[in-house]
């Protein structure tokens, strides 16, 4: 029934499927026979629906056909056994189909002499690669006729990263996926979609947000209207027909609008199909690279005098896709279809196709993560030739720059002036901890990577400001912890984590629940929270927000919540210390020190009140670095010496520092 549906569906949209070509299927035979005969070099398998219908061709003019057999096509064999003719094995066969004869058989065992490299790493393949390709040209073979091969695509970004001399012609293209336009579609349906990154990405890129999006569902036409409206690359006014032309898109465009012309769907809905539409094409590509790169099916039929294939392991060559894993063996052989094995060995029939009719032939694999070189190795008859070349990194990263980053990392000078800016905590803590990340984010501007929306400090925050504030009043444990997992409850994320921070959180929150139940019962009322602070500290401008102040007859109690460790915020060696919070929000407040105490709250862990240690010594600390800021016209902006600081710091690439180096 399914299928039947599929089939009124496109039939009530003018289109059709090749699924239905054997049963709908016309032979055109006033074209047959125009023709004197027919004459077909056969690489792969044919169709149940292939061989009757050359069958039919044969029946009417002559009709010739060329086979390499191999080891790896043995079905090609019994396929035309079956209908009387009989090829011999490792060899090159013609017979006419016509007559069901064989014309001609000429005995060729595979011979294959190919060299096998070991690569440590995968990316060292390329520069592999690109040297044999090298030794390949100085041997008199053209560049137009040397082919490197990759049985898995993932491997092609990195490729087109590194060939700088744009010495490689890729026949698959670039994935439209990574065209500009593509790219602001898909951040403008992330924004539409309430992703915070996406319109950060669009901001940057001057999008106009002023410009209507319609709420209600639309006709596919005033969704490409209302698209070129946007200046989106590719996608505008004037040139919109033009541009997709030039990507081959045009016809897609106008088979889009034909498909979709009598449905209504809101903008964001449109965007979606039209991005997975767009996903499936790709860009020719156009820098003129004399040396191939292709896929394996790309390649066959097509003689190469060298060739080169990443990739060699045991997942990769050959490979077998998701789709030929969902029936067993057994079942498809029972409905003629092609199993897993018949796969491999096509795969197999391709690629010794194409290293017998080379002149050179080099297989890489890699053996990183304990990735084991193919099998297929030991078939070819050339496993035992496999080396370790000493990879040509130069040919990757030997590129020449004036500009040398380790001799002038620390010679970075700036201008400062201490009474331009407005401090807060956070940046205070960062001068004082490392010079050179209070450069990057402070003076340059440059911005961290946006933290997950399941960040537990951000997220508790909001949750109690919302439950504990001075609406609210608890007397008993199970009433707050109700009115937590309300609101809790209420949190939305896309992230697939929440079920389980959820679960975490509710069982990680029963000491701080306790906790702040005796603290009310001992006579503490919510006065305040998730307030701002702000005024001048000794001539310097700052500004704070305070998570909660209580109250208890003429005693108040500053609060700051704490997901995390209070070691660094509440630390007893006042010479280290570089969180001076507390003590800012004490110059703010201007209160008297008997009227006033400060605490922390570790949330996660029991829900403790610890109080602010040696708060005199810190504040007078604060000032004695607020009068060393004020005394400085310039600055070095020094990297810090503790290196564990480096290990969660988004600088590190910039600073040359970090584990992965």
């Amino acid at each position: 029934r399914i299928l039947e549906n599929y089939r009124d569906i496109l039939a009530g949209n003018g289109l059709t499927d090749m699924l239905f070509a054997p049963e709908e299927y016309e032979l055109n035979s006033a074209y047959i026979e125009s023709f004197d005969g027919f004459y077909l070099e056969l690489e792969g398998y044919l169709t149940q629906f292939e061989i009757e219908l050359f069958l039919k061709i044969a029946a009417v003019k002559p009709f010739a056909i060329k086979v390499r057999t191999t080891p790896f096509n043995l079905k090609v064999i019994n396929i035309f056994r079956e209908l009387g003719i009989e090829i011999a094995q490792n060899s090159i066969v013609e017979f006419s189909l016509s007559e069901k004869k064989v014309l001609s058989s000429q005995k060729l065992p595979l011979n294959v002499q190919s060299e096998v490299v070991e690569c440590a790493e995968r990316i060292e393949q390329i520069a592999v690669a690109v040297a044999k390709i090298e030794e390949m040209v100085k041997s008199g073979i053209d560049a137009e006729k040397i082919a490197l091969i990759v049985p898995d695509e993932s491997i092609v970004p990195l490729l087109r990263s590194f060939d700088r001399a744009q010495n490689f012609n890729f026949a698959m293209g670039q994935s439209f996926r990574e065209d500009i336009s593509y790219k602001f579609l898909d951040q403008l349906h992330n924004y539409l979609s309430g992703d915070g990154v996406a319109k950060e990405f669009l901001q940057h890129n001057s999008f106009d947000f002023s410009l209507a999006i319609p709420a209600e569902a639309i006709g596919v036409e005033e969704f490409f209207a209302l698209l070129k409206t946007l200046n989106i690359p590719r996608f505008n006014s004037e040139t919109l027909l033009e541009e997709l032309e030039k990507v081959n898109l045009l016809e897609s465009y106008y088979r889009f609008v034909h498909i979709f012309k009598t449905r209504e769907l809101h903008f964001k809905e449109w965007l979606f199909i039209w991005l997975h539409e767009l996903g499936e094409h790709s860009i020719d590509d156009t820098r003129g690279g004399k040396v191939t790169v292709m896929g394996l099916l790309e390649s066959r039929g097509i003689l190469f005098d060298g060739v080169v294939v990443l990739d060699f392991n045991d997942d990769k060559a050959p490979s077998v896709s998701n789709k030929d894993r969902f029936l067993n063996s057994s079942v498809r052989a029972a409905a003629k279809l092609p199993t897993k094995t018949d796969r491999e060995n096509l795969q197999k029939h391709y690629y010794a196709r194409l290293l017998e009719k080379a002149k050179s032939s080099v297989l890489i694999y890699s053996s990183s993560d304990n990735a084991q070189p193919s099998k297929f190795l030991y078939e070819l008859g050339v496993a035992g030739s496999i080396k370790r070349y000493k990879t040509p990194h130069e040919l990757l990263f030997n590129t020449k720059s004036n500009y040398n980053a380790y001799k002038h990392m620390d010679d970075i000078e700036f201008d400062f002036d201490a009474h331009a800016t407005v401090w807060s905590a956070s940046k205070l803590k960062t001068f004082l901890e490392c010079r050179r990340k209070f450069y990057y984010r402070y003076i340059k501007g440059l911005q961290e990577v946006r933290e997950s929306e399941l960040n537990d400090g951000a997220i508790l925050h909001t949750l109690l400001y919302r439950v504990i504030n001075p609406q609210s009043s608890y007397s008993e444990s199970s009433e707050l912890k109700k009115a937590l997992l309300q609101e809790m409850a209420k949190i939305e994320s896309a992230d697939n984590r929440l079920p389980y921070k959820r679960l975490l959180w509710d069982a990680m929150l029963d000491g701080f629940v306790q906790k702040q139940i005796e603290h009310f019962r001992s006579g503490w009322q919510v006065a305040n929270c998730e307030f701002e602070a702000s005024g001048t500290i000794a001539g310097l401008e700052f500004k704070g927000r305070i998570d909660r102040m209580d109250s208890k007859d003429t005693q108040s109690l500053i609060i700051d919540y704490k997901s995390g460790s209070i070691q660094s915020a509440n630390g007893s060696k006042i010479e280290n210390l570089a969180d001076f919070q507390m003590s800012i929000y004490a110059k703010l407040l201007d209160r008297p020190v008997d009227d006033i105490d400060f605490a922390f709250v570790e949330i996660l862990k029991g829900g403790k009140l610890t109080y602010l240690q040696s708060p005199q010594e810190k504040e007078e600390k604060l000032l004695e670095h607020i009068e060393y800021l004020k005394s400085q016209k310039s600055l070095r902006a020094e990297r810090c010496e503790d290196l564990q600081k480096c290990r969660y710091c988004p600088y590190t690439l910039l600073c040359h520092r970090g584990e992965y180096l």
